[in-house]
């Protein structure tokens, strides 16, 4: 299994997904709660995330521990890869570049506009929530392939 996280100064997205970059389960913390997602990392004790999830099921986790956990290189991320890199996985910055487009595409694959607002391009729209675990979501799947990244994400044009 793999972890993605989309660091910042007051909050962070976290994702976890399949080895194949497949979306599990993710959400957005706070910073004061980085201990507590590095001890359920470690304890798989995916229940735990429950108040800060925003995607995916616990249910869905499997009982597998996380292999490589990707940090994105952005705000805050020299303090977070100190705290991370005491877990019992591989750590990889990687680069998070677009990570916040990207994170859009993926908002609106998940959750098609409905009703009138299908009329709209999806350029002109606006998640209704903060998107930090779909942008960790996108710097997993960028690190995995670029080709894997394209084909949760759809081509450009498809934007409306």
């Amino acid at each position: 299994m793999l972890a993605g996280v989309d660091p910042g100064r007051e909050k962070f997205g976290w994702v976890l997904s399949g080895e194949d970059g497949t979306l599990l389960l993710g959400g957005i913390a706070p910073i004061s709660a980085l201990s507590v997602f590095l001890d359920v990392l470690r304890t798989r004790r995916w229940g735990d995330l429950e108040p800060w999830r925003t995607e995916g099921c616990a249910e869905n986790v499997p009982d597998e521990e996380v292999r490589v956990l990707f940090l994105g290189n952005g705000t805050g991320s020299e303090s977070m890869e100190k705290v991370l890199s005491e877990g019992a996985f591989a750590l990889r910055v990687v680069e998070e570049r677009y990570s916040t487009l990207d994170a859009r595409r993926l908002y609106w694959a998940l959750h098609p506009p409905r009703g009138m607002r299908r009329l709209l391009p999806l350029s002109l729209q606006v998640p209704p929530r903060s998107l930090d675990d779909l942008a960790a979501w996108s710097t997993l799947l960028a690190a995995l392939r670029p080709e894997k990244k394209r084909s949760f994400l759809g081509s450009p044009e498809e934007d409306g």
